[in-house]
């Protein structure tokens, strides 16, 4: 639930950074727009200038009137034309009597605006004080007065002007202030995506920029992570290539020994007519001896290969019945303890099932059992096997007393290993733990689906349903 809700506080920064940025830009749009038309009204185009301003056009356009001899305003197409490319410029003619009794209809309006009719109703009501209105005479007639408006309107397209560079100032402001506030963001993806390209290139000394608490965060943890597990992975492969060589060196030269020696007894035995039966005997004797030293050689050479190599490779395995196929597998085991003096005893815990195994590498687990009881058991107290079906897997339970004075030194742990990793390769377990004076060794097979087992074959002579 908190990694969740880790996840979705980027989401909700970028939202708030968004509103934020809305904010100002809206912020800016406004003030530039209130502080514009302020400048406009108040500063640029007051009522007292425009009016000064459309005083003079008036008298402009009445002196332009006289000069062209045009005396009455309803000739518009005498009068048009004076209006042509003046912009922001609307001059209205009223009968005398409407103007004076409050109406507002006017007679004429002449201007070179589009919709001037629009734009002369729109005038009307938005800029009250800004009309110069003046009564003329025409003729001396006082019937005939009428009554002229003047307005002069720039600052009304300075206002919209106004609110054009305002709505570009206030997106100016939102985005600039969106990418500030993204900024930090974009320059640490920038960064993570910098150090990943180191990382890639084979650098991995070089650790992750990790900071925040966003997904980015737990995106660069993760890198940091693959990268430590990287170097842990590199660091493991430099040893067990160390360990290899040493492996194989120690190896061919601790063979050597033995093997000359094995040789020089076969030698001498040749030439067994030279030999009394005892010294015949002794010279068998070692020669078996030295024989069995170079197959415990190879034996953990096996054994080592089996745990370091070949990680991907595919289990062969056949349906075995399981109480079958541990009984015989532990007979061959106790009979071989039992030659060397231990005292054995098996006994059923639990119900029958089928299981798939590879025979061959099982007998490499019991061989180690074996072996591991040779070097630390106690050969005056029994070496206890139970084994069954039990909570959906195929147990063995392996219980010895440890020897006070145990055969040999300290012990690499290869075979142990080797028992892990051949009941992970069948899906199972394999442990080993002491408690006081006992060791105890547990080995579980998983309980195959319902099928029809077979016959466990144990002997050598097998075919080898081993690692392809």
């Amino acid at each position: 639930m908190a990694e969740s809700a880790r996840r979705r506080k980027l989401g909700a920064l970028l939202l708030l950074y968004a509103v934020a940025a809305f904010a100002a830009g809206a912020l800016m749009l406004f003030g530039a727009r209130t502080l514009g038309v302020y400048v406009i009204e108040r500063a640029v185009y007051t009522p007292k200038r425009v009016l000064k301003m459309e005083k003079a056009l008036f008298n402009e356009f009445i002196g332009w009137m006289n000069d062209q001899g045009i005396s009455d305003f309803a000739d518009a197409d005498a009068i048009q034309p004076w209006f042509t490319g003046r912009r922001h410029l609307i001059i209205s003619v009223y009968n005398g009597g409407y103007i004076f009794d409050g109406s507002e209809n006017a007679t004429l309006v002449y201007s070179d605006v589009k919709d001037a009719a629009a734009t002369f109703e729109l005038l009307q009501r938005e800029y009250t004080d800004y009309w110069y209105t003046c009564p003329v005479t025409v003729r001396g007639d006082f019937l005939r007065t009428k009554v002229v408006r003047v307005m002069y309107f720039p600052m009304y397209e300075a206002e919209r002007y106004v609110s054009y560079a305002s709505l570009a100032l206030g997106f100016l402001c939102f985005a600039a202030t969106l990418l500030g506030l993204v900024g930090r963001i974009t320059r640490y993806i920038a960064l993570l995506t910098n150090e990943l390209g180191v990382m890639a290139g084979g650098e991995l000394g070089h650790p992750m920029t990790v900071k925040g608490q966003d997904e980015l965060t737990l995106l660069a943890e993760n890198m940091e992570q693959m990268r430590l597990s990287f170097i842990e992975r590199l660091k493991r492969e430099e040893e067990m290539k160390r360990a290899s060589q040493s492996l194989l060196t120690d190896m061919s030269h601790d063979i050597r020994t033995p093997l000359t020696a094995l040789i020089g007894y076969l030698d001498i035995l040749e030439q067994s007519e030279r030999l009394s039966p005892e010294d015949r005997q002794r010279y068998l004797t070692a020669a078996h001896r030295r024989a069995w030293q170079i197959k415990e050689m190879t034996d953990d050479l096996f054994e080592y290969a089996l745990v370091y190599a070949n990680p991907d490779a595919a289990l062969v395995t056949q349906r075995l019945d399981g109480l079958t196929l541990m009984a015989q597998l532990w007979d061959e085991t106790a009979f071989s303890l039992e030659s060397e003096g231990f005292i054995c005893e098996c006994r059923q815990a639990g119900e029958n099932a089928p299981v798939d195994a590879n025979v061959k590498l099982l007998k490499r687990v019991f061989d180690n059992i074996a072996s591991n009881a040779r070097k630390y058991a106690d050969r005056e107290k029994p070496i206890v096997a139970e084994y069954g079906a039990r909570d959906g897997a195929f147990w063995l339970t392996v219980t010895n007393a440890v020897s006070p004075q145990p055969s040999v030194g300290e012990s690499s742990g290869i075979g142990l290993k080797s028992c892990e990793k051949i009941a992970a390769l069948h899906g199972g377990s394999f442990s080993h733990t002491q408690e006081g004076e006992r060791f105890i060794i547990r080995f579980s097979l998983p309980v195959s689906a319902a099928g029809e087992p077979e016959q466990p074959q144990t002997s050598a002579d097998d075919a080898d349903p081993s690692l392809d």
